[in-house]
């Protein structure tokens, strides 16, 4: 089974690699000594927060989106964005080609232990290969984007959402 590190921030993947603390995540265990619920009530989240505004400078989740419905995906994303913002490193390991895609600054793919491939999410799903060794596809607005891009009705700059792609139509 592959698995999708997703990198938010502009240290390369390799020094991400190279933590020692990371090959932990691969194997499900836990890397942050808390359970983040952020389908909690606005005081737990709150909770949450305040503890992720210590001085932690990498902050590595597994599969956070997993269960979540879609608000409150979107707002552990929303807060993932301003933890990076205010310099903190988020690490994200997911099977959610779509999340990896649109939210991604790198992607790392890591199969049986072993990296196939490192770059922008750009680079990782233009590549047919690597997705076939991973057993992974194409994040879905990709496969809209090539198919519209195919019969001329787009142009050639790939959206990273659908607000992008409602700009670019």
């Amino acid at each position: 089974m592959a698995c999708i590190i997703t990198i938010k921030g502009k240290i390369s993947p390799k020094t991400y690699l190279n933590l020692i603390f990371l090959p932990l995540a691969f194997l499900g265990m836990s890397i942050l000594p808390i359970v983040i619920n952020f389908g909690a009530s606005a005081e737990q989240s709150l909770i949450y927060f305040q503890v992720f505004q210590t001085t932690m400078c990498v902050i590595i989740f597994n599969e956070p989106t997993a269960y979540l419905d879609p608000k409150h995906c979107r707002i552990l994303l929303e807060t993932l964005d301003v933890l990076h913002q205010s310099g903190k490193q988020i690490i994200l390991s997911t099977h959610d080609v779509n999340l990896a895609y649109g939210w991604a600054d790198n992607i790392l793919i890591i199969k049986d232990g072993k990296l196939l491939k490192s770059g922008t999410p750009e680079e990782i799903f233009a590549n047919d290969e690597v997705l076939k060794q991973a057993d992974l596809q194409k994040p879905m607005l990709l496969e809209v984007y090539e198919l519209l891009f195919e019969k001329g009705l787009i142009s050639k700059r790939q959206p990273k959402s659908i607000e992008d792609l409602r700009c670019i139509l």
